[in-house]
């Protein structure tokens, strides 16, 4: 599964096969909320949880994106046919690229 770390702010995100999102709290080991989009194994989440914005990607064939701060999915991508296996995204600019196993790149407008 896949991890994203704030040190600062004492948090990490962690993904799982079961489709969750876990945050919890790193001094404490506790954990801070769970999230649910997926129906598949989450391959990935990539962000900033200084912001609190992430997306993550799944075996569902889907990607989300999650507004950590009001743990709420903000929207869900989907369009590839087979399993996500990776996205990159910049906030800056409002975009986001998954990766599949349907042998596709897709380049996402975060704003739409």
């Amino acid at each position: 599964s896949a991890s994203i770390v704030d040190w600062e702010q004492g948090l990490v995100l962690s993904a799982s096969d079961d489709g969750t999102l876990h945050l919890w709290r790193v001094d404490s080991c506790t954990p801070v909320c769970e999230l649910q989009a997926h129906t598949d194994r989450v391959n990935s989440v990539r962000g900033d949880l200084q912001r609190g914005f992430v997306i993550s990607v799944s075996n569902d064939e889907t990607a989300a994106l999650w507004d950590l701060s009001a743990q709420r999915l903000l929207g869900r991508l989907s369009g590839h046919t087979q399993a996500v296996r990776d996205v990159a995204v910049d906030f800056d600019r409002q975009v986001a690229i998954t990766c599949s196993d349907d042998e596709t790149l897709r380049v996402w407008d975060l704003e739409k």
